[in-house]
């Protein structure tokens, strides 16, 4: 790729001789910590061990869920301090210590544990809604610093290439689960999914570091800092101004309920199909590679069409995945094509992966990208931080989604889950495609 104009847009003077260092360390960061986080993916590695330990889709759902709300509720309150400092970086080096000693505690736990299977499993949970947390911590900051130190024109591809060399190296993070869950390793349970915790937590901590090497430039002149009352004032007053805003919100709360089924995607691959758990690895693979994929093409996309358009498209995509899954489940119960299901289930269930998790790669690019669209520059902090956090309680989605499975039938959970991807497609037909907005009043600082 050239090196940058002498002056990019949107970016500050300090930071303009590291934009391309900047650029590549928040690519490379995406794509390490996208690797390491793989061998032990809540949706697939970690999905097999809480099923192994709990036999329960509903604990699935809830270590799912509680995963996904860790890394938005504090964001409300990061947004709040961290819009008022000069520089983010040590808010986030804070966050990504905590992540990768909770990853150590949870691989020493898994590896050393000889009690009830269930209390391990809380365990984990714990650990793991730790992780998350502190995950949600580094967003907001991180965020910041992405905004600017890299042009906004090129923040798609920012995106775009995280998942794409993260889904490269993904598939290899994959086939080594594949291989560490098998009985070709020679390692025993529950040793095999220590060592994959472990081997993510290095990788993990590497990415970590990578992006603290980003070189960030202090904030001239920060706004001040405001009572958190004041500040919580600022949510009500962006969504009653800004209905493309309002929007995006109501679309990203829908979309939760269309991507939830995925969240038992492995149990039922496990309970009604009959899958090898070895299978995990490879789903786990699969679910990388098309991500990396999606990810190029989701970022070229929004580059060249918008995010709106987009956003539209991830939607009929993402309706695929259940629909997918609701014809398995629903060939299963058919005399005529119940046979042909349990001898050559694997495709589509690695096509329902696949195209669920490349849509979800599309959403995350084109809302990420919408909504520093939308944010004035000095009140990015508060724009991402509100969007997220007013998301949480729709992130209990896979929650419902194992209780749905368990309680009537994995058919009924696929069912919601097409109707919701649907609606998310009519919502986002009514936004606006908005170009990046200028700072506000007298400075970057007006609410």
């Amino acid at each position: 790729m050239s090196n940058a104009a002498p002056h990019s847009p949107g970016i500050a003077r300090e930071a303009q001789p590291h934009v391309q260092w900047n650029f590549w360390m928040c690519v490379w960061n995406g794509a390490v910590v996208t690797m390491g986080t793989a061998l032990f993916a809540a949706e697939t590695v970690l999905a097999g061990l809480a099923y192994r330990l709990t036999e329960s889709s509903f604990y699935v759902g809830l270590l799912i869920s509680l995963g996904a709300i860790g890394w938005l509720w504090p964001q409300i309150m990061v947004g709040h301090f961290v819009e008022s400092v000069r520089r983010k970086m040590p808010v986030y080096g804070a966050s990504a210590l905590i992540r990768f000693t909770s990853l150590l505690l949870m691989a020493a736990a898994v590896y050393a544990w000889d009690g009830p299977p269930m209390a391990l499993y809380f365990i984990l949970l714990a650990l793991f809604t730790i992780f998350s947390s502190a995950g949600g911590v580094c967003v907001v900051p991180f965020m910041d610093i992405m905004a600017k130190t890299v042009p906004h024109g090129r923040i798609p591809m920012v995106l775009a290439y995280r998942r794409m060399f993260g889904g490269f190296l993904g598939v290899l993070a994959g086939a080594l689960a594949a291989y560490i869950l098998s009985a070709r390793s020679g390692i025993g349970y529950p040793g095999q999914y220590a060592l994959l915790i472990l081997l993510g937590a290095l990788l993990n901590g590497a990415a970590y570091y990578m992006f603290y090497s980003v070189r960030e430039p202090a904030d001239p002149s920060p706004p001040a800092r405001t009572s958190f009352g004041a500040f919580l004032k600022r949510g009500p007053a962006i969504f009653r101004d800004d209905g493309d805003y309002r929007k995006l919100y109501f679309y990203r709360c829908v979309w939760a309920f269309g991507a939830m089924s995925q969240a038992v995607f492995v149990p039922f691959a496990l309970d009604r199909l009959q899958a090898p758990e070895s299978y995990t690895g490879w789903f786990a693979g699969v679910v990388m590679l098309s991500g990396g994929i999606a990810g190029i093409l989701w970022g070229k996309a929004a580059q060249r069409h918008g995010e709106v358009r987009t956003l539209r498209w991830s939607a009929i995509v993402l309706f695929m995945a259940p629909l997918t899954a609701l014809l398995l489940a629903i060939g299963l119960r058919l005399p005529g094509a119940s046979s042909w299901v349990a001898e050559y289930y694997l495709w589509p269930c690695l096509f329902m992966f696949a195209v669920g998790k490349g849509a979800v790669h599309g959403a995350e690019i084109s809302w990420t990208v919408y909504v520093l669209s939308l944010a004035p520059g000095g009140r990015r902090p508060t724009y991402v931080a509100f969007m997220n956090a007013l998301t949480v309680p729709v992130l209990f989605a896979p929650t419902a989604a194992g209780y749905i499975a368990q309680r009537f039938s994995y058919e009924a959970a696929f069912t919601v889950s097409c109707a919701a991807a649907l609606l998310a497609l009519a919502i986002a037909l009514r936004m606006r495609q908005r170009a990046p907005r200028e700072p506000d009043g007298d400075g970057e600082h007006a609410a």
